[in-house]
């Protein structure tokens, strides 16, 4: 099996002007990429007409499914349709209308969480397709990115919720359908981001040396 090579041209960029040019650590400093820019050397080869080239070669860590985890891909498809229905959930929660609407206690968490929402739709579609060895930045913008949006949304769905007790303590607690439906939703995107955050947890991982890993083998010691 071959790891997952899908450079990013900013990765490869870098890596380029990190060997190239001095200060491209400051140039690329808001950008993400800068963070993987010491995975990154920019090696010499010749191509197919005779002419040399430059390309970026990944030297960092790689990390690996464990072989025994037999369940592993099993679980990145239900981690992606938690993914997918947590997005409907929250979204059609966001979109009912319901008697706390003027309340900013419950309106501003939940808008503030569309933006990890957006973050975890990110990193569930990045989720490999196979269990095939990834590159570190591949693993963080995926698995680790899942992990932490689930967890702010968690975090401001709580906080909503809180904000309707409060506001209900206020105002009386004669809630409509619309009231049940909107807490109803919120809890279940609570339950469905503790879920995926367990899910994910539960798949085996390890991290593998650069040089104990030959990318031109098919027996890769996870």
């Amino acid at each position: 099996m071959m790891p997952n090579r899908r450079y990013d041209w900013k990765q490869e960029q870098l890596a380029k002007d990190r060997v190239g040019k001095k200060g491209a650590r400051g140039l690329f400093r808001f950008s993400d990429t800068v963070k993987y820019v010491d995975d990154y050397q920019v090696e010499t080869y010749v191509n197919e007409a005779g002419k040399t080239k430059k390309r970026a070669k990944y030297v960092g860590i790689w990390t690996c499914f464990a072989k025994d985890d037999e369940k592993a891909s099993v679980k990145l498809w239900a981690a992606r349709a938690l993914g997918l229905l947590l997005l409907a959930c929250l979204m059609m929660v966001e979109l009912v209308p319901n008697s706390a609407e003027t309340s900013y206690f419950v309106v501003v968490p939940l808008a503030l969480a569309l933006l990890p929402l957006l973050y975890l739709a990110m990193g569930v579609f990045s989720l490999p397709f196979n269990r095939k060895p990834m590159r570190r930045d591949v693993h963080a913008h995926s698995f680790i990115r899942v992990g932490r949006s689930a967890l702010a949304i968690i975090i401001f769905c709580g906080v909503s919720l809180i904000g309707r007790v409060i506001f209900h303590l206020m105002n009386g607690w004669n809630m409509r359908f619309e009231d049940i439906y909107h807490i109803g939703g919120t809890v279940l995107c609570i339950a469905i981001c503790v879920t995926l955050i367990v899910l994910i947890r539960s798949i085996e991982l390890c991290e593998k040396a650069n040089d104990a890993y030959d990318p031109r083998s098919d027996n890769i010691n996870a």
